[in-house]
């Protein structure tokens, strides 16, 4: 396996560990599970659909592409088929939940040194 995938599975359980679990099954206004459109997630709810987007402040946007990817590495599934894009913004996008909810995290330093090789 790809270190990046093994990387960001590690941090995906990492982070349901501490207690903070990136929730990526359903839209947390109102439930649907299909994403066909845009999707956005906020650090307090989690996942939010294209058409519940207005009812909620402070969204991250996410693409399609990456939500299937999150949902690879939850459910430990082969994920070989996305590209160093998609592993970086997956990365980005669980530090950045993490110093969401830990006001004292600045961040995972040796990620610099995995991401100059």
């Amino acid at each position: 396996e790809i270190p990046e995938i093994t990387f960001g599975r590690f941090f995906f359980f990492f982070l349901k560990e501490i207690g903070y679990e990136i929730q990526i099954g359903y839209c947390s206004v109102c439930g649907n599970d299909e994403f066909n459109e845009a999707v956005f997630y906020n650090f307090d709810k989690g996942l939010i659909c294209g058409k519940c987007r207005k009812s909620v402040v402070d969204i991250y946007d996410i693409n399609l592409e990456l939500l299937r990817y999150l949902k690879c590495l939850k459910n430990n599934e082969p994920a070989d088929n996305f590209n160093n894009q998609i592993f970086q913004s997956a990365i980005n996008f669980m530090e950045n939940h993490l110093k969401y909810h830990v006001n004292s995290f600045i961040g995972i330093n040796s990620l610099r040194l995995f991401n100059e090789r």
